[in-house]
């Protein structure tokens, strides 16, 4: 009796094992997934029971259970670690992207992917197909039958890890240090010949051939890292955390190249840049390069989130609105960021101009991102905003193809007409003369009848390149006038009283004779201009 219910008990227990493995373990994708992993743990060893899982005819013998082991084995060595409330409990689940009733775990890992057939979620054909690949590509030791080189002793567990592995752990940090220093020293050989020859032995490439030759080195040992942690074959719950660390390390590092070579390429711009007869590009690489290196750390940061598996599409969303929220906060910020592109883009006023604005004038030392820096004539210096500066009015004066000088010569009342036509003459054949003046336009006239003097108007211009130079010319022009009056014995006036009285008995009259004609005043001023014209020749010349 006791034997019949035993059997009995047997038969009820195969039935109901045999319902639920139909009906319960893979009618999600979060079932079949539970399935797989539940029945190969060492405390609920039931690999007849993962193998359910697999999209074979034979699902229950030992080929599939094998296929089942090693897949696992595969999840653990590259740390494919399964969250459950993660996975999709709806057995009629659809991949958004493909538009079936696909659902693919890994990202990193796409050949891996469960396929709904009928009413179960299995583990399509074409990853049962690739499972020996990839357990071949995961565990090269064993492919290559290297394991059973292992003694006996080595095999003995410390710390829940073979004795070998840590060996393998330690050849592989001295075999790494090695690598780095070799394929640094490599890298940064063949990088100075090539900057060499094309920077002309630039100080560029002593500051900047480390940065760089450092970081992809260390890629490279990266590279080799990731390669060789899954034939440790290290604890799935410690090999998470190495291989998120290996998998953020790779994007980190080729971002720390990206954000160096910027500075490379920037400076090796800027040297193109200094050749150029304009300052513009000058001015806009290091604006250009500040920003670059914004967006490199940003994109960076979100290439490093993706490796790790993290959704940025959510947190891109959010950033929008949170950009906008922020963007109303810093309006003035914001404001003087555009305000820098558009003097950039513009160009109103370029380093080294001298320009006149509402609030002062000086010349314009840095055009920063936020801000201009001015050097007034006090030597102090105005930090103006960018924002601000892009709606004034600005007058640049360092601009000017022609220096104005615009002056008035007053001459005592009793100059006689003819010595003043002499003189204007002569104060016009100046100006024709003189290298540094605009022979056209220019104004040279008697052209009002002062208080206290008759008034030469003098507009005239001088082509000069910066303001040192309008000085120097201003300054030979007036000495030449004053020449050329004391040549011709013509008085300048100044403000007076005069009380005319026609005759001190026993006195001398102040005022001048002139005793010669029109004739002598011209010859004097010809001949004095005469004389100016050898002297510039003897100058500039």
């Amino acid at each position: 009796m006791k034997f019949i219910t035993i059997i009995i008990t047997i038969l009820f227990f195969s039935i109901g094992l045999s319902a639920q493995t139909k009906d319960e373990l893979t009618t999600s994708p979060r079932k079949t997934m539970e399935t797989h992993l539940k029945y190969l743990q060492k405390n609920n060893y039931k690999p007849k029971i993962a193998a359910k899982t697999l999209n074979l005819k034979n699902s229950g013998d030992e080929h599939s259970q094998e296929l089942a082991i090693k897949l696992k084995k595969i999840l653990d060595a590259r740390g494919l670690y399964v969250i459950l409330d993660d996975i999709p409990d709806n057995p009629n689940f659809k991949d958004k992207s493909q538009k079936e009733y696909v659902f693919i775990p890994f990202k990193s890992v796409p050949e891996i992917y469960l396929r709904k057939i009928d009413k179960e979620w299995l583990y399509s054909k074409e990853t049962v197909n690739n499972i020996t690949d990839l357990y071949s590509e995961t565990f090269p030791m064993e492919a290559l039958g290297l394991k059973k080189y292992i003694p006996d002793s080595m095999k003995s567990k410390v710390i829940g890890m073979a004795l070998w592995k840590y060996v393998g752990l330690l050849i592989f940090i001295i075999i790494a240090l090695i690598t780095y220093k070799i394929v640094s020293w490599i890298i940064g050989y063949f990088l100075v010949r090539i900057l060499k020859k094309v920077l002309k032995n630039s100080p560029v490439i002593v500051k900047y051939i480390d940065p760089i030759s450092n970081p992809i080195s260390f890629l490279i040992v990266i590279s080799f890292l990731s390669a060789f942690i899954p034939l440790l074959e290290i604890p799935i719950q410690f090999n998470v955390w190495v291989a998120n660390i290996v998998k953020a390390l790779f994007p980190i590092t080729i971002t720390l190249i990206v954000y160096r070579s910027s500075d490379l390429i920037a400076d090796f711009y800027s040297v193109l840049a200094s050749k150029t007869e304009t300052t513009v590009d000058d001015q806009l690489i290091p604006l250009v390069k500040k920003v670059i290196k914004i967006i490199i750390v940003i994109l960076g940061f979100l290439y490093v989130l993706s490796v790790l598996g993290v959704e940025i599409t959510p947190l891109l969303a959010g950033a929008s609105v949170g950009g906008l929220a922020l963007a109303l906060a810093a309006q003035d910020t914001l404001k003087n960021f555009f305000g820098s592109i558009t003097i950039y883009t513009d160009s109103p006023f370029e380093v080294g101009d001298w320009i006149v604005f509402d609030g002062g004038e000086g010349v314009v030392e840095e055009i920063r991102v936020r801000s201009t820096r001015i050097r007034t004539f006090h030597n102090s210096v105005i930090s103006v905003p960018n924002g601000i500066l892009a709606d004034l009015k600005i007058d640049n004066m360092g601009r000017r193809r022609l220096r104005r000088f615009r002056t008035q010569i007053g001459l005592t009342y009793d100059t006689p007409p003819d010595l003043i036509d002499a003189y204007i003459t002569g104060l016009r054949a100046i100006v024709k003369e003189h290298p540094k003046t605009k022979n056209d336009p220019y104004e040279i006239s008697l052209n009002d009848f002062g208080a206290s003097s008759l008034n030469i108007l003098v507009y005239i211009f001088f082509e000069v390149e910066n303001w040192s130079q309008e000085l120097k010319a201003r300054q030979e022009f007036m000495l030449e006038s004053i020449r050329l009056a004391k040549e011709l014995n013509v008085r300048f006036a100044f403000p007076t009283t005069t009380i005319h009285v026609e005759e001190i008995p026993g006195s001398e009259s102040l005022t001048p004779e002139y005793k010669d004609d029109r004739d002598t005043f011209f010859n004097k001023a010809t001949s004095f201009v005469a004389g100016r014209r050898n002297k510039y020749k003897d100058e500039f010349n």
